[in-house]
This record gives structure tokens, C-alpha cells and sequence, in this order.
């Protein structure tokens, strides 16, 4: 399991690595935009005949579609095997929450922004202070996941920075969970009385619930991280990358072509069925 953990997170950065380089490339040379799957089978129009209804089975359908008429399978059978092991790496952090491979892993990639958090929202009052460090370890993910989206148009680079943040909740949740007994070591050497969380939960009177605290940033992480490993992969089938770094794979609206996709591949499904 290890070992595959450790896969799964290298092949997530060579990814994240190969958008970056391929996007700046892409931007140099001006390529024009890209056609996607969704625009190429929304040209032909809707053919059912508005007598016979829309039969079940429009997901398997549009799925199905999608396979067969993708323009480079391998490159999605590739991209789908990327998010099955981040989908392991979340199963491992479940399992092993402190001591795991990936538990460590993300611990180091979180332990930095955590404490530069304490710094930056220390001019913020005595509560943001405290709260700070889990704040950044969540935010140092959340930023470049948004701006890779929203300015880079890059699916899989926000989706697996996503995964991250969601991982960096996984991590918070021992802490959390560690509120009331203060068994965790703590840097640099610290006492007990610098728990970030024994602080801010016996301030506001919740220290009693330490555990439905750590209970909810478990169930956040593992939402993010699920409907990161679920976007991917449909993404990866309905909105098709054709090259290796290509970005544009989709226009305007992310859902809205996915959702277009899909339908264009249920509708052709169904127009096959009923010899339209």
C-alpha cells in the first residue's frame, strides 16, 4: 500500500508539473482554442421524436458514449487511474489517521503554512491568532486550486489541489480530536497550555465536543476529496484532454459543459437505439 501511495502522489505532482509547463508553453505560442467533446456532439440536434419518452438508463448511456467516441483513451485511462490513487491515498489517511504514509506526507506539506497561519493572523485578534494555523493549512491549497480554475481554466491541477485541501482536513482532525487530553507533542517544544485548539474550544465553552469538531473536519475532507476523485475522473471522459498538457477543455462554464457533454452522449446514445 506504500508503495502505491507513493505513486499516487508522485504521479499527482508530475501532473500538476506538466499543466503548469504545458499551460505557459500553450500561452506562448497562442494556440487557438480547443474544440471540446461537448461542442463537437451539440452540433447535431436533438432527434427524438417527442412521442416516444426518454427511457432509463440515460447515465450508463452517456457514459458509455463518452468511452467509445473519446479522442485519446489512453490519456483518460491514465488520468483515471491518477485519481483511483488519490482516492487510495484518502482510504489510507482514514485508516491510519497520524503514522500512515500519506498521513505523513501530508503533515509535511501542511506543517509550514500552519504555522506561517499563527504568524499571518496574529495582528488579527487573540482568536484568529490560534485559529490561524489550520486556517492556512487549508487556504495554501484552496487559493491556487481557485486560480488555476477560474484564471488557468486547468481541471485537473485545481481538482487535485482540492484533493490537497481536503487531505489538509483529514490532518486538522487528530488535532482537533486532541483537544481535551493534550497527549500530542507539540513544536518546538511547546506546553500544553499552546494547543491551538484546547484554546479556542475552552474559550467558547464547546470543549466537550472536541470530538464532533474533529468529526466534521473528517467528513469535509472526505467530501472534498470524493467529489474530487468523482469530478476527475468525469472530467477526464466527458471533457477530454488530446495531448498531454492541453488545457482548454472546456469554454465558459466548467458544469454547464459537463453537463452538456453528458447529455450529447446520452442523447446519441439514444438516437442509436431507437434508429433515428
Amino acid at each position: 500500500m506504500g508503495i502505491v501511495l507513493a505513486v499516487s502522489i508522485a504521479a499527482a505532482l508530475a501532473l500538476i508539473g506538466v499543466g503548469v509547463w504545458a499551460e505557459v508553453r500553450a500561452r506562448r505560442r497562442r494556440r487557438p482554442a480547443l474544440v471540446t467533446f461537448a461542442e463537437e456532439v451539440s452540433v447535431l440536434p436533438d432527434p427524438a421524436p417527442p412521442s416516444v419518452p426518454r427511457l432509463p438508463g440515460t447515465l450508463s448511456s452517456g457514459l458509455r458514449t463518452a468511452i467509445l467516441n473519446h479522442p485519446a483513451p489512453a490519456l483518460a485511462v491514465l488520468e483515471t487511474g491518477v485519481w483511483l490513487l488519490v482516492a487510495g491515498t484518502w482510504i489510507d489517511h482514514l485508516r491510519v489517521p497520524r503514522s500512515g504514509l500519506t498521513a505523513q506526507m501530508v503533515w509535511v506539506l501542511t506543517i509550514v503554512p500552519h504555522e506561517a497561519g499563527h504568524l499571518i493572523c496574529a495582528p488579527f485578534g487573540w482568536t484568529l491568532q490560534f485559529a490561524g494555523g489550520s486556517i492556512w493549512q487549508v487556504l495554501i491549497f484552496v487559493l491556487p486550486a481557485v486560480f488555476a480554475f477560474a484564471v488557468r481554466r486547468q481541471i485537473s491541477t485545481s481538482l487535485l489541489f482540492w484533493a490537497l485541501a481536503g487531505h489538509s482536513f483529514l490532518n486538522m482532525a487528530p488535532y482537533i480530536g486532541d483537544a481535551t487530553t493534550r497527549d500530542l507533542p507539540l513544536l518546538f517544544g511547546l506546553g500544553k497550555d499552546h494547543h491551538d485548539w484546547w484554546n479556542l474550544l475552552g474559550h467558547y465553552g464547546l470543549l466537550d465536543y472536541d470530538a464532533v469538531f474533529a468529526a466534521v473536519a473528517i467528513g469535509v475532507g472526505s467530501v472534498i476529496l470524493v467529489w474530487a476523485v468523482i469530478t476527475g475522473i468525469a472530467a477526464a471522459w466527458l471533457l477530454p484532454r488530446q495531448g498531454i498538457g492541453t488545457s482548454a477543455r472546456f469554454e465558459s462554464r466548467f458544469w454547464r459543459a459537463l453537463w452538456a457533454a453528458f447529455r450529447a452522449g446520452a442523447g446519441e446514445e439514444e438516437r442509436d437505439r431507437y434508429g433515428a
